[in-house]
């Protein structure tokens, strides 16, 4: 399918190309097609196809749109389709009407509407990238070229209509060149439902979003020349796979050891040497007791951030996206600094990661180890890019005595995020690797959040050593203080050293939890998988495109 170029454009490369309203050009594109609405990304995307067909035939939908928008109800570009749906759009009815005619039935406008009750049109504005692009104020509506797309659940406005024509998905990077609608769910108004009338009715969730209250007040704050700037990033802080001989050799001096010595090895697994003291030369050694392994950090990818911070009950996942101040007559320099700007934006959200360990038990099926808990800031695990925050400020006038700022944070994703390394000051200890006992165990990393309790089935994979393994013996004295332990006899370790068990072990948890991983942690696995450099090494960590964690050995 041909790429949305029509409408969105590279910011180094203006076309200015559009879908024609005759039924002829936009044969060029496969004609959308109406889905059966089960969710909110269904309930958007038939809404966006309609809207894209009425607002291109019909003029006085595109003024009624424009002259809505201009209002700005909840100070932006918003139109809320409940406070022009019953609007008369000449002899076709009311615009409710018209988008009916669009649709195979009313019975799916009513699922809309049913499903969205914030359903919002935003008019797109990009004079913040280019002051002569386009925008509400400038919108010429007997042009009758026009796109329509809407946010997905992560943020993003991916697919594009035309006339009912399907454009494809908008490459990422791209910005506006023309007129676009933005079909949302408002996220400035809380939405309440009459049980008799059905009929919407709204709050704002704060009363700087309402474009109603002190009109004069708002109006002289708003006053003064305007100029829009974006606020420096946050220092970067390293997210990748390399870790300094010298962190490692605080943990356990024996890692490094390890790898030097069987890097070249063809069968020697680097826990030979930490967890039994293996060498080339003397291949036989008891479990130590000194050693055991914990995660030392974890990472969580940007992408995920509004699926992991989406609970509404929980208010350490609530953040806010924008905030207004002014320097009550102090000038410049009582501008808020950098560091209190993002302590602003990143409030105090929290994520509770939950943890859970399944190993052989006495019965010889899994049981849980451990289950423990992680519970960390928003703002330990990502930092602000450049360009991700704007600064509107308005300055003083005669009339107006003080400097206004406006502080925005639009998306909080991989365009605006980088993750970073999280360290936890205190982590449970992981099972010890006793081959006898254990040699894998499975690992479930979820988020929570508040819900409906609930059991599920968590499928494991769990190893341990076979009674017949000659590499390892158990029960055997140690040789010192009349103490058995367990004995491993030669470097190495394989399939054939070891059984593997598979099941599944009913877990508690809600309906509103989050999946991060499932992993199974080897005695075969590497700590370190390379040389970075003279004084750092590259790290092996297990996880998914969401979560990332990483496992080390510490002596005790």
């Amino acid at each position: 399918m041909m790429k949305a170029k029509i409408i969105f454009v590279c910011a180094s490369t203006l076309i200015l190309s559009f879908t024609s309203c005759t039924k002829v050009e936009t044969e060029t594109f496969p004609e959308a097609k109406e889905l059966a609405v089960k969710n909110e990304a269904d309930a958007m995307e038939n809404f966006s196809i309609a809207l894209s067909k009425a607002a291109c035939e019909h003029q006085e939908i595109r003024e009624l749109i424009k002259s809505e928008s201009l209002k700005k109800f909840d100070n932006d570009y918003d139109v809320l389709y409940q406070n022009i749906k019953n609007r008369n759009i000449s002899d076709s009815g009311t615009f409710r009407d018209v988008l009916v005619s669009y649709m195979s039935s009313e019975s799916v406008l009513a699922d809309i509407e049913r499903i969205l009750p914030a359903l919002t049109i935003y008019v797109s504005d990009v004079t913040w990238f280019d002051p002569n692009g386009f925008c509400a104020e400038t919108w010429d509506t007997e042009d009758c070229r026009l796109a329509v797309t809407y946010k997905n659940s992560n943020g993003r406005c991916e697919k594009l209509f035309s006339n009912g024509a399907d454009l494809g998905n908008i490459e990422e990077g791209t910005i506006p060149g023309g007129p676009v609608l933005i079909i949302k769910n408002n996220e400035r108004i809380v939405t309440s439902v009459s049980t008799k009338s059905g009929d919407v009715t709204y709050d704002f969730i704060d009363d700087v979003y309402d474009g109603s209250l002190n009109i004069e007040t708002k109006s002289n704050r708003h006053k003064g020349k305007y100029s829009k700037s974006w606020i420096a990033g946050q220092d970067p802080e390293d997210n990748s796979d390399i870790i300094s001989a010298t962190a490692l050799n605080n943990l356990n001096p024996d890692i490094i050891k390890a790898y030097n010595m069987f890097k070249d090895h063809k069968y020697a697994m680097q826990n030979d040497y930490i967890y039994y003291g293996l060498t080339t030369s003397s291949p036989k050694g008891a479990l130590r007791t000194d050693v055991r392994s914990k995660i030392v950090r974890f990472k969580i990818a940007p992408k995920s951030f509004n699926v992991l911070f989406d609970d509404p009950y929980d208010s350490d996942k609530n953040f806010v996206n924008s905030f207004e101040t002014d320097d009550n007559g102090k000038g410049h320099d009582a501008e808020p600094s950098a560091s209190e700007i993002y302590s602003k934006l990143w409030a105090d959200g929290a994520l509770e990661i939950r943890v859970r360990i399944a190993v052989f038990g006495g019965n010889e099926n899994a049981s849980i180890y451990k289950d423990f808990h992680y519970d960390v800031k928003a703002k330990d695990l990502f930092t602000i890019k450049d360009n991700s925050i704007m600064k509107e400020q308005w300055n003083s006038t005669p009339f107006k005595w003080y400097v206004t700022w406006r502080y925005s944070i639009n998306y909080r994703d991989e365009t605006t995020l980088a993750a970073k390394w999280y360290y936890p000051e205190t982590s449970p200890d992981l099972p010890t690797w006793d081959l006898i006992e254990n040699s894998a165990y499975s690992i479930l990393v979820t988020e929570e959040d508040t819900g409906t309790e609930l059991t599920k089935s968590f499928t494991y994979t769990i190893k341990k050593a076979r009674q017949t393994s000659v590499t390892v013996s158990g029960g055997v004295n140690a040789g010192f203080d009349n103490i058995s332990a367990t004995i491993k006899n030669d470097l190495g370790w394989s399939s054939s050293d070891e059984e593997t068990k598979s099941g599944t072990i009913t877990i508690s948890c809600v309906n509103g939890d989050d999946h991060m991983t499932q992993e199974l942690v080897s005695f075969g696995d590497k700590y370190i998988t390379g040389q970075a450099s003279s004084t750092s090494y590259i790290i092996d960590s297990y996880g998914s495109d969401r979560f990332t964690f990483t496992i080390l050995p510490y002596r005790y």
